[in-house]
């Protein structure tokens, strides 16, 4: 997955674009219309409005150019690039959009080959001096006699001194503070649960820590880790999997940027039955949005169940699946929305594929087309309709089904007179085809002659 810079044009190359009729050929002049996702979000065209041009530099076609502007960039987490071309099969891209520091500390060339650090607190909170000074004057003084072998060292003492006070009353704990993709630290609040911790002080914008990384640093639940599938802007986050003991108000917390791959949506459920899921409030408005993904039961009732999503509704927030629920999911179920991979055939065609009768997706050519779905099956026609009785004139490629009569002929409805043999149609009497043989006694090889 590309890394992306926060509040950044950026040029990307996308692609390939193939024609749909047969998978292969490359397509250099389309007119591309780009729609990006993020965080799982509604698609929406790009703000960029440089349409995408085809990149015939090298020797490989079909890759386009597409510029992405500061407002396209201007959230960090997934980033879900899609485009679709009525005459190629659809492409789609996923991203992953840093933090300005994080992405330049990682790809920002340094000629000593270190990564930067950036000193957000060091020491006391009422220190006056500045950051850079603080680290270089405590780490200073930082001496053998003042607690390197692990000796408490009182906190005035250690303020005097402009040494890093290491004991409970120093207050300073470098594993929190010297630390890259750390995103906020907080203390948990007394009412939260298994299935839910709040992000105190944490950002006041819905899905801004999704996918992000909560880890309970210290009191209740200390050493667990755990995804963030939903983030709600009260600060309530609600993560991939139950934690083992639930935090409270001890629980001190620090979130690391991370990054749950591709995933689409993920919260909590308002309902749920043999064969749906009702989504949170914040899910799509558009209908089939989630069709032919994965949805995750990750808590709660019907946890640890993955069902393919066949419908969705953008107004009810209800997803269909198969196959039925073995445990329905209830209110407060937790879900995340993942993709499947899944090359929608229908799409190419722009047609509707259906579910075979046993409910499940189906690898089935009977479906691949809409015609199908109506009284008249293309198939059945073709091995119930009677052929034509004729054949194409001689020197002339013949259809398959012409073809296959003049076989079938040839082997049961034949007379030879002398070097002549004559092929008759089903009536065992008119002549459908002659043949010329090169010997009449003993012919090594025939030629059709009418």
């Amino acid at each position: 997955m590309q890394e992306l810079r926060a509040n950044t044009a950026v040029d990307v190359l996308i692609g390939p674009f193939v024609d749909d009729a047969d998978g292969d050929t490359p397509l250099t002049g389309l007119t591309l219309v780009v729609e990006l996702s993020k965080n799982g979000q509604g698609l929406a065209a790009k703000n960029d409005a440089t349409a995408p041009v085809h990149d015939a530099g090298g020797t490989v076609d079909g890759y386009y150019n597409c510029e992405l502007d500061d407002t396209d960039t201007n959230t960090e987490g997934a980033l879900t690039l899609a485009v679709h071309h009525a005459d190629a099969l659809p492409v789609r891209h996923e991203f992953m959009v840093l933090a300005e520091a994080a992405w330049d500390s990682k790809y920002v060339a340094k000629d000593d080959g270190f990564m930067d650090v950036n000193i957000k607190t060091i020491g006391r909170a009422d220190t006056t001096e500045t950051q850079a000074d603080n680290l270089e004057t405590a780490c200073g003084n930082y001496s053998a006699t003042r607690g390197l072998a692990g000796t408490a060292l009182p906190e005035a003492a250690a303020d005097a001194a402009g040494g890093l006070p290491i004991s409970d009353l120093g207050g300073l704990d470098l594993d929190v503070y010297l630390k890259s993709g750390v995103t906020l630290i907080g203390t948990a609040n007394a009412g939260d649960t298994v299935i839910k911790i709040t992000l105190t002080g944490g950002v006041a914008t819905a899905n801004y820590y999704n996918g992000q990384l909560v880890i309970i640093t210290g009191g209740t639940g200390a050493g667990q880790s755990r995804t963030i599938l939903k983030y709600l802007a009260d600060g309530s986050a609600t993560p991939t999997r139950d934690f083992s003991v639930a935090p409270d108000g001890t629980s001190t917390f620090v979130v690391i940027g991370a990054d749950v791959a591709g995933l689409l949506e993920a919260g909590e459920a308002t309902d749920g039955g043999n064969a749906t899921i009702t989504l949170d409030a914040e899910a799509s408005a558009e209908n089939n949005s989630y069709k032919s993904n994965y949805i995750v039961v990750t808590g709660g009732t019907g946890a640890g169940q993955t069902r393919l999503i066949t419908a969705y509704n953008g107004t009810s927030k209800k997803a269909n699946v198969v196959p039925n629920w073995i445990t329905n999911p209830a209110a407060g179920s937790i879900y995340m929305i993942i993709p499947s991979g899944y090359v929608n055939v229908g799409e190419w065609l722009g047609e509707e594929v259906s579910l075979s009768t046993n409910n499940k997706p189906d690898v089935n050519i009977d479906e691949w087309h809409d015609v199908l779905l109506a009284t008249t099956n293309p198939l059945d026609t073709a091995f119930t309709t009677q052929m034509a009785d004729s054949v194409p004139a001689d020197g002339t490629i013949a259809t398959r089904e012409q073809a296959l009569y003049m076989i079938l002929q040839f082997l049961t409805e034949k007379s030879i007179s002398g070097v002549t043999m004559t092929v008759k149609k089903v009536d065992g009497s008119t002549a459908l085809m002659t043949f010329t043989l090169d010997d009449a006694a003993d012919p090594t090889s025939i030629t059709r002659a009418t």
